[in-house]
């Protein structure tokens, strides 16, 4: 439906001027709510989960910009035939509570509500 059918003397309908639209989450939100609601996460759970398949890209961004510090351990493939290898991303201590503030700060960029933190994590309260 096109926004130009609704009438200006209908009561029902907001216009244009009233709302502002909510625009869908950047892969750097999206990549800091995985690392944040899980307590490790790797490239396989990032595709898994929104198509990402270079997660350390994303995290590398993480950590030059708002300065998180994010944990890497790097793990053997089980029962590879070669020495392959891959590795896992996690955030602890006060940079959970930096990158939860930065997910909200991300999100009312584009309009969105803050997360409901408690949800994942009980009652932990969110500095600002």
């Amino acid at each position: 439906m096109n926004n130009a059918s609704f009438s200006a003397s209908s009561t029902n309908h907001l216009d244009n001027d009233n709302f502002a639209s909510i625009k869908g989450p950047k892969k750097i939100s999206e990549c800091l709510i995985l690392l944040l609601t899980r307590h490790e996460t790797d490239t396989h759970d990032a595709g898994r989960a929104y198509n990402e398949t270079y997660l350390h890209s994303e995290v590398s961004g993480l950590q030059k910009d708002p300065g998180l510090k994010i944990d890497r351990v790097r793990q053997q493939t089980p029962n590879a035939r070669s020495n392959s290898a891959y590795t896992h991303f996690s955030i602890t201590g006060n940079n959970r509570i930096k990158g939860m503030n930065l997910v909200n700060a991300l999100g009312a960029k584009r309009n969105a509500e803050p997360m409901n933190w408690d949800k994942y994590f009980g009652l932990m309260a969110v500095a600002q």
